[in-house]
């Protein structure tokens, strides 16, 4: 069984919010503006600027969730 690495699960999220954007053909101003931020710091967390809240995050998620989902 793999253990669980919250180190690598923390700094793989912003690469791991790119690879969920690009595989739904979002752009970066789209998922800033369906999560209500800013793209210059949707850009920042992508880029590692900045660190995201979790009440952040959880947007970002769940618009990235949702982009999949049957209407």
């Amino acid at each position: 069984m793999k253990s669980f690495d919250l180190y690598d699960l923390l700094n793989n999220t912003s690469t791991a919010i790119v690879q969920a954007r690009q595989a739904r053909d979002m752009s970066q101003r789209d998922l800033a503006d369906e999560a209500n931020i800013s793209y210059p710091h949707m850009s920042d967390i992508e880029n590692d600027k900045v660190e995201m809240g979790l009440d952040i995050f959880k947007r970002i998620a769940t618009v990235l969730e949702m982009a999949n989902r049957p209407e």
